[in-house]
């Protein structure tokens, strides 16, 4: 029929058979006189080939399948009434087969198998409006297979649409094979789905579905039958107008380490939980739960493929991946210990509690210079133990635990005009030898502190946040090496860095903060550009600084700003900004200057003085801690920070009258 419609078509006036032994194209299929688009309301065709055949996409009223062979679809297809199956294999390609009457059984023929059901062989579905009578069975298969869907009984759907695909890519422990199950709404049901025991790996005991993500258990009774090869579930409401994924399997086998060694060596593993004494089971495979207990060190000597892996490192235990990397990532990380990497390659997991709060500690002991990961903003405890060695952070990191440089130098930024971020839940400890630094990316947009603009959220204003990086500190932070904040070679108090990339450009301001009393260590060269004190609400909690030299403590900050917001807790644009809590200040520390205002900037509220808010402190707890509001000369500065400006200018200090005093507010 390759005329219009009008002119050509198939009338089926009333109950009739049509059996074709070849196949249908053009025109159309209908039960009005003359022809027309309307679909028909009556009759049956029956492609009865014993051979292979093609079904013409048509709205049918009655369609049967017989004879043998595969009868494919040509285009979407919809059967008003019946579909039987009398033999021969109903394959759906990439097109939708839709049974849309409600009729008590849509679906006849049989007895179905692998040579006579409806074949999901490519995209297509078999979309069937839920009989009213259950239950009934769905003859669906693929690959050559028979795997039937039975419905139960169902509620909250109006229709269910059926697909199922065989698949080697769910891991050894999952059958070869999974069904999708779309309904038309949120629904209630109890399914039992059928398998060819050569797809299974041993009778499964657990149901699994997915909703887009990881495999899980579905809400639910669930039930299996070895003998007959089926399982069930019962009651489950995880069935809704979002595709799910279902399937079957067994829990996954578990390898405790026996002793430290190599991941590919079977020596390393047992199936003992206590892992003190040795079962040879092998080595980790797809879908294993891999359990590193403590004392032991498991490394890897090549990348990992296997695939749905589940890696605890027990608290004490130590996974080294080297320069490896599970190249099919995890389905799961977690545990408590240590995850040693000298590259980059850190394991992408679809559950990841490794780097929550609790987790564990993940090391870089890279032999190169190397970029954090980019796609890793979250870690638990972060250790850099690579001497000689640059680890650049170039995004925004967040450590909920802490931050131990042991060897080598953490850097924040490179020489890209970016401002990061960097958080930092627990403490944080530079050895003697290792360091923290900016890089020389200019992260100001302005050089006059004065006109920065006065907005933003406390305490990170915009005078702060749009023009230095972003350091913040909930806990301790101990300095037996070098920390940098700054790359200026003595302070300048009355100007930003330059805007132009160059040696000095790139600067930092450190926030402390939290509910917590903390102390700063300050064993070497600590310098800070700005300082921040933001701890709780009132004086209550403090940060106390220790320093063992002059030249271990040090601001090189801008102090010329005056502040805003007025009261008695303002907000400052200074070096220091104690906004909340007390500072104690012990040990050898010195600050030379608070402020080197010159009263230009008159209609600020308050004025360029250095203010101690109503709540804040500052304490001078010793006779070697020396505190000026303001300096009266370089000279002063250079002697008690070991550094070199040439002259008043250089440094900005003040040599005239200006508004430069120290003040304490709300007492």
């Amino acid at each position: 029929m390759n005329a219009a419609n009008l002119r050509t078509y198939l009338l089926f006036p009333g109950n009739g058979t049509i059996n074709v032994g070849g196949t249908i194209s053009g025109g159309g299929i209908t039960s009005t006189a003359g022809g027309g688009t309307g679909a028909p309301t009556a009759g049956t065709v029956n492609y009865n080939n014993s051979g292979n055949q093609n079904v013409g996409a048509y709205t049918y009223y009655n369609l049967t399948i017989s004879g043998s062979g595969n009868k494919s679809l040509t285009g979407i297809t919809t059967v008003n009434r019946t579909l039987t199956l009398n033999g021969g294999v109903l394959q759906l390609g990439g097109n939708n087969l839709t049974l849309a009457t409600a009729a008590s059984s849509n679906i006849l023929g049989g007895p179905f198998s692998s040579t006579c059901m409806v074949e999901t062989n490519g995209t297509g579905y078999l979309q069937q409006r839920i009989p009213t009578t259950t239950p009934y069975t769905v003859p669906i298969g693929s690959n050559g297979t028979y795997a039937p869907v039975t419905v139960q009984s169902i509620s909250g759907s109006t229709y269910l649409r059926f697909r199922t695909v065989y698949s080697t890519s769910l891991g050894s422990q999952y059958l070869k094979r999974y069904w999708q199950l779309t309904g038309s709404a949120t629904t209630t049901a109890t399914i039992t789905f059928g398998y060819d025991p050569t797809e299974n790996p041993k009778d499964p005991t657990k149901i699994w579905y997915r909703n887009g993500g990881a495999w899980s258990q579905p809400t639910g009774t669930q039930s299996f039958d070895g003998i007959n090869r089926k399982f069930t579930i019962t009651g489950t409401t995880n069935i809704s107008a979002a595709t799910t994924e279902w399937t079957a399997g067994y829990p996954p086998k578990t390898f405790f380490s026996y002793q430290s060694g190599s991941w590919s060596d079977a020596s390393t593993w047992t199936s003992d939980p206590g892992g003190t004494t040795y079962e040879n089971i092998g080595t980790p495979t797809d879908s294993s739960v891999v359990v590193i207990l403590p004392d032991r060190t498991v490394s890897l000597a090549s990348n990992v493929s296997n695939v749905q892996l589940e890696v605890n490192i027990n608290e004490g235990g130590i996974l080294d991946m080297a320069t490896y990397s599970f190249s099919s990532g995890l389905k799961e990380l977690d545990g408590g210990g240590t995850l040693k990497l000298a590259s980059v390659s850190f394991p992408t997991a679809t559950t990841n509690t490794f780097v929550n709060a609790g987790g564990g500690t993940t090391e870089y002991y890279n032999s190169a210079s190397f970029t954090l990961p980019a796609a890793q903003t979250t870690y638990n405890h972060l250790r850099i133990n690579a001497p000689g060695v640059t680890a650049t952070q170039l995004s925004n990191i967040t450590l909920n635990g802490n931050l131990h440089v042991k060897q080598g130098t953490y850097r924040i930024n490179d020489n890209s005009a970016n401002r990061r971020q960097l958080t930092i839940h627990g403490d944080v400890t530079v050895d003697a030898g290792a360091s923290i630094t900016v890089g020389t990316g200019v992260t100001n947009t302005i050089t006059d502190p004065t006109t920065a603009a006065e907005s933003g959220t406390a305490p990170y204003i915009t005078y702060y946040d749009a023009h230095s990086h972003r350091v913040v500190i909930y806990g301790n932070l101990t300095n037996n090496g070098t920390i940098r904040f700054t790359n200026l070679s003595y302070p300048v108090y009355n100007a930003f860095p330059p805007t132009t990339l160059g040696p000095t450009t790139g600067f930092a301001t450190v926030y402390f903060v939290g509910a917590s009393g903390n102390d700063l260590y300050c064993n070497g060269t600590t310098d800070f550009y700005n300082l921040v004190l933001d701890k709780g609400v009132d004086q209550t909690y403090s940060l106390t600084v220790y320093s063992t030299a002059y030249a271990n403590f040090r601001l090189f900050g801008a102090n010329n700003a005056g502040g805003y917001g007025g009261g008695a807790n303002p907000n400052l644009r200074k070096a220091l900004w104690i906004r909340n809590g007390t500072m104690v200040l012990q040990g050898n520390t010195i600050i030379p200057s608070l402020s080197e205002g010159n009263c230009d900037d008159v209609t600020d509220d308050p004025n360029s003085d250095f203010y101690v808010p109503a709540n804040g402190a500052l304490v001078l707890d010793g006779d070697n801690v020396v505190v000026l509001a303001t300096s009266d000369d370089d000279q002063e500065v250079n002697v008690a920070y070991g550094v070199s400006a040439p002259d008043n200018a250089a440094m900005g200090v003040l040599t005239s009258a200006g508004c430069s005093s120290f003040s304490i507010l709300g007492l």
